[in-house]
């Protein structure tokens, strides 16, 4: 008697198939890679992606090439007709904000819309700003996990990260730029090769942290001080987490992987926001709504751009595609060194704006950030389309 498998997609198990009946799926391409296949007799779950020949599935060893990518999904024939779509993936992005559109109107709302209100309310104490610090982390966190909807499994993996960013990364970017001020107000010798790159990298932070920046600096500096100081620097710090999620495929998913940047990105700002609580807004005797804009859109605004990097990466590097398999360690890494300059950049002109006191185009900037990234996840996790029940999953 021939071997008989049963195929698993996220937490449905499909009916018990015969080796013809599965071969005949991928041929049609009704498989995904992200689904799993086991011999009912023997054997563990195995992902399809990792199986590389269907003629033998004695030994479980499908075609990968059978199976489409996230990316080439939208081209397959559809199942009742037989015909492509050619507006697939518009009709999809469409479904994806009409049943967000709660989530993505609140991020639109808390993120960016404070920016665009006076200041109001009184200057807090101490022990309040950490009660709005707290708050504003559990309400974003919220947000952010109503709209990609993680599994279980990436929960700790995203706690992981957040806490990284806050307490290791935040802490040592700040130092970082901090010692490289000192070094360079003084005389390194080039021969002290690591010394002589970090105060290189001072006059780029001094300038950023300037408050008269803009009074005599030509825009396009700013804009390139900015963008290799706080933008790329920062971005790193919070995608290096996700880095290492990915690559140990601690998170199998690329719905987990979205949260992991997300919360990696909620952790930073809400530890930033604690910095510049103490540094500048008590000092300065500011009201509650500024700390408020601090603990709630900061961290926003940041999990959009990590939203946005991981968006240009997987479309430079498909999430486990045929073409993916095909990447080099090397190109692996020019594709996240890529997104994360890339979006350095969108976060040195988000912040030259408001430096300059454009709110109004600020909030524009980061809410196209957050519709591109929003659309980049729907793009990146085929799960969220509705399609027929062709493999009859039950619960």
């Amino acid at each position: 008697m021939g071997h008989r498998y049963v195929l698993r997609r996220g937490n449905k198990i499909s009916k018990v198939l015969g080796g013809n009946a599965v071969i005949e799926l991928a041929r049609k391409g009704r498989l995904r890679e992200s689904d799993e296949i086991r011999d009912v007799k023997q054997g563990s779950w195995i992902y399809l992606k990792d199986v590389s020949r269907l003629n033998d599935l004695g030994t479980l060893r499908p075609p990968v090439a059978a199976i489409p990518s996230s990316r080439d999904e939208e081209k397959s024939p559809d199942a009742t007709s037989g015909v492509a779509k050619p507006g697939r993936a518009l009709t999809d992005a469409n479904e994806f904000f009409r049943q967000k559109s709660l989530p993505i109107s609140l991020l639109l709302i808390a993120g960016f819309l404070p920016f665009l209100l006076p200041e109001f309310g009184f200057a807090p104490f101490p022990t309040l700003v950490w009660a709005v610090a707290i708050l504003g982390l559990a309400g974003v966190w919220s947000i952010w996990r109503n709209l990609l909807q993680p599994g279980r499994g990436a929960i700790k993996w995203a706690v992981f990260s957040a806490l990284f960013s806050s307490v290791f990364g935040a802490s040592t970017l700040f130092q970082f730029a901090n010692l490289a001020i000192i070094l360079s107000e003084s005389q390194v010798s080039w021969q002290d090769l690591p010394l002589w790159l970090v105060s290189r990298a001072g006059p780029i932070y001094s300038r950023a942290m300037e408050g008269d920046l803009l009074k005599d600096r030509p825009i396009y500096e700013v804009l390139a001080s900015l963008s290799l100081s706080v933008g790329f620097m920062e971005e790193f710090i919070k995608l290096l987490p996700v880095w290492l999620v990915y690559h140990t495929r601690s998170v199998r998913d690329p719905r987990g992987l979205f949260f992991t940047a997300a919360a990696s990105a909620i952790g930073f700002g809400v530890a930033e926001g604690i910095w510049y609580a103490y540094a500048t807004l008590l000092p300065d005797g500011r009201l509650l709504s500024a700390f408020a804009c601090r603990f709630v859109s900061g961290p926003c605004g940041h999990a959009a751009l990590s939203i946005l990097a991981l968006t240009f990466f997987f479309t430079l590097r498909p999430f486990r595609s045929a073409a993916a398999e095909r990447f080099t360690a090397l190109r692996t890494a020019t594709a996240w060194a890529a997104s994360t300059m890339a979006v350095g950049v969108v976060h040195g002109l988000y912040d030259t704006l408001l430096l300059q006191h454009y709110f109004a185009p600020a909030s524009i900037v980061m809410a196209v950030v957050l519709c591109i990234g929003c659309v980049g996840f729907q793009r990146a996790v085929p799960q969220d389309r509705k399609e027929p029940n062709l493999l009859n999953f039950s619960e």
